[in-house]
């Protein structure tokens, strides 16, 4: 289950995205199952899987670049949460 989807069904109240928020959102619950698993902590998800999403769906290089700024920056968060938990 993906944080998102948590998160609603804790009946949490998910705020209204622009175009741009639904792009980065997407691209999170896409490249979460891509991250390296082991030893009881998660690791990051790997930039270049980022960058391959962002090519795939047509991006520009400048769009790409911010994808992997905000993407980077939701997981690092996400990452450190869950870790520091164990």
């Amino acid at each position: 289950m993906t944080p998102v989807e948590r998160e609603l069904e804790a009946g949490k109240k998910i705020h209204r995205l622009d175009a741009g928020g639904y792009l980065f959102r997407n691209a999170y619950v896409q490249l979460s199952t891509t991250r390296q698993l082991g030893y009881g902590v998660i690791g990051p998800i790997p930039w270049d899987r980022i960058v391959d999403w962002g090519m795939l769906k047509g991006l520009s290089l400048r769009a790409i670049d911010r994808l992997v700024d905000v993407v980077s920056r939701i997981d690092n968060d996400y990452v450190t949460k869950v870790n520091t938990r164990k």
